[in-house]
């Protein structure tokens, strides 16, 4: 015969608790939506208009130091060029602290990553980005003898790069290292 608590929330839902006293009173409770936000958009090849096949979107706060982003997270992936998310209206505007803007980064293999910084607002967010081709490095891998080494792994670190093995020893690396586009 003790009061007992019981708690309320979920994606879409404010969390709240409450205490109900075992009386058999009738309790109402009354939960608030979660504002959401859509973010949605899409990426493309700015040379050929192409849709980017393979993305990553993530967003964050304005850099300090040599970061690209402040408290980086992940939205999710793009496919064929488009991208839709729906995040915490909260959560996502955490990350704008004082200068009220939102970095939201793509970053797809064989592109330079880009960077558009999003204004504070209250509506749904339309980004549609370009990604600029990246260079190509071509190369092998032989051992002291001269040969090529078969099974070797080639990684290279950093957003918006690729790896492919064409023959064994020999590797194609896409992409643009160094560079990341901020619009």
């Amino acid at each position: 015969d003790r009061p007992v608590k019981l708690s309320f929330g979920g994606w879409n839902w404010e969390s709240h608790q409450v205490e109900l006293a075992p009386d058999g009173t009738e309790h109402v409770v009354t939960v608030k939506p979660q504002l959401a936000l859509q973010i949605s958009g899409t990426v493309t090849d700015e040379r050929s208009g192409r849709p980017v096949p393979r993305f990553k979107v993530i967003y964050g706060g304005e850099p300090w130091g040599s970061e690209l982003l402040n408290s980086p997270k992940m939205l999710g992936e793009g496919h064929d060029g488009k991208f839709a998310f729906r995040v915490r209206t909260r959560e996502f505007w955490e990350k704008a602290r004082e200068k009220g803007n939102v970095r939201v980064m793509f970053d797809a293999d064989g592109y330079a990553s880009r960077i558009i910084s999003v204004q504070r607002q209250t509506n749904d967010i339309v980004i549609d980005a370009g990604l600029e081709p990246g260079g190509e490095v071509r190369g092998e891998v032989r051992g002291r003898n001269g040969h090529l080494i078969a099974g070797a792994e080639i990684s290279f670190r950093g957003p918006g790069l690729g790896t492919s093995m064409s023959k064994p020893g020999e590797f194609t690396t896409y992409g643009q290292p160094s560079q990341t586009k901020t619009q």
